[in-house]
């Protein structure tokens, strides 16, 4: 329903499936086949993982103090300038 409806989003949703040419009529017998080859050797084979040697992180470091003061400073001096950016262009449209 969805493939005629909206094909765009079928593409999007389903490409795994698409890029391997199986169509949903096929699923059944899909599912059927896997199950044979299941049940022909159920022993569970492990996949080797792969590890690039970095660790994810998920929060942002602390500043240091000095890292602070000096972001302080840096975004007081960008406020600084827009404003004499808006003062200047307020002058020359009087």
């Amino acid at each position: 329903m969805l493939q005629e409806e909206e094909p765009e989003k079928y593409q999007s949703h389903f490409a795994k499936m698409v890029s391997e040419e199986v169509d949903p009529g096929d699923l059944e017998d899909l599912y059927k086949e896997v199950h044979e080859k299941i049940r022909a050797d159920p022993s569970h084979k492990k996949t080797e993982k792969k590890w690039n040697g970095t660790k994810k992180t998920f929060q942002t470091p602390k500043s240091t103090y000095e890292e602070r003061k000096k972001n302080l400073k840096e975004k007081l001096a960008e406020l600084k300038e827009a404003a004499e950016e808006e003062d200047d262009d307020e002058s020359d449209d009087e």
